[in-house]
């Protein structure tokens, strides 16, 4: 079996291990592995201030999105409000020509009485 050569990224440590699996016949061992520091490039370190950032963005966009809806909300509370001050109106205008027509039910009643 030929030498083969495996990197495997470890991004918390920026570090890349490496093991080189040797052939059985060989004196040194099927396996040696060990750490190297990953050399990083300056593409990586503008990825990793984006992702730093990017949190603020999405954030921001939440709360633009609740302030949207806040409003829409808000503007439907002030509808339902309305919609219940006319029936509130019209429940006391009901109330009011009820009592209207009871007195003038009781006016004319006492009257009747009299003749």
């Amino acid at each position: 079996m030929p030498s083969t050569l495996r990197f495997t990224t470890v991004t918390n440590r920026e570090v890349s291990q490496f093991r080189i699996r040797q052939s059985p016949s060989s004196q040194t061992g099927s396996l040696v592995s060990g750490f190297i520091r990953k050399s990083v490039p300056n593409s990586h370190n503008h990825f990793q201030r984006m992702m730093k950032t990017q949190p603020r963005v999405v954030l921001e966009l939440q709360k633009e999105e609740l302030k949207e809806q806040e409003n829409k909300v808000a503007a439907k509370i002030a509808a339902l409000k309305e919609v219940l001050i006319k029936k509130a109106a019209k429940k006391k205008a009901m109330q009011d020509k009820v009592i209207i027509y009871f007195c003038f039910f009781l006016f004319y009643f006492d009257h009747c009485l009299y003749i």
